[in-house]
């Protein structure tokens, strides 16, 4: 019974310092709003004006700077990127422009090579004579001017095979080059492939971004 009545006794206790300090806190409350109020009747005017003024001051001088930083920021950034990615990318199609300028030339002067063997007189070679010292007539001597044709032509067609190769290579390295470097002002490239219409892809960054512009491909 002892503690039962002691815990009435706190409880009562309790509420009457909760409700004094509740009727505190109204009257003082009161008291600071009418304060406020005739504050806000006497000087609202000008100080509201002024405060207005100043606030809107504020703000354009801060979106103005704001705007220069991100104009100066954005600029570096794409005169950098664009530098960079379209000088590189100039220099690889230089060379690659060298390399198949010198394979096609290295084509032309075997076909012209080609072509001179096979135009060569086939049966010019009655009355040759070879290293032996012997004497060929007729059909041995154009056998034998064939026969060192076709090998000729057998072995410039191998080698027109390894250049038409080697330029089909340098055309696809080309073209692949191309594509992965990213267009100027272009700061980032996302690849997601897409195999089934149940998948989709969300991209959620970090950190908050704002896009001048977003291209879906």
């Amino acid at each position: 019974e002892k503690i039962f009545t002691m815990l009435e006794n706190s409880q009562m206790r309790e509420n009457m310092l909760l409700q004094y300090a509740d009727e505190i806190i109204k009257v003082e409350m009161g008291s600071l709003r009418g304060e406020i109020l005739r504050f806000v009747a006497q000087y609202g005017g000008s100080c509201g004006s002024a405060v207005e003024a100043t606030g809107k001051r504020m703000s354009l001088q801060l979106e103005a700077r704001l705007k220069e930083i991100l104009e100066q920021h954005k600029l570096g950034d794409l005169t950098s990127a664009a530098g960079n990615s379209v000088e590189n990318f100039q220099n690889l199609e230089a060379l690659l422009q060298q390399l198949l300028s010198a394979v096609r030339t290295q084509s032309s002067r075997l076909a012209k090579l080609e072509s001179s063997c096979l135009s060569g007189p086939a049966g010019a070679g009655i009355g040759m004579t070879t290293k032996n010292g012997f004497h060929l007539q007729g059909g041995e001597a154009a056998g034998h001017s064939q026969q060192e044709v076709t090998t000729k032509e057998a072995v410039l067609d191998g080698v027109l095979a390894a250049l038409q190769r080697v330029k089909e290579e340098l055309e696809e390295e080309l073209k692949s080059s191309r594509q992965r470097h990213l267009p100027a002002g272009c700061e980032m490239a996302l690849l997601f492939p897409m195999r089934s219409r149940r998948i989709y892809t969300a991209v959620i960054p970090d950190v908050p971004l704002s896009l001048s512009s977003f291209t879906v491909c």
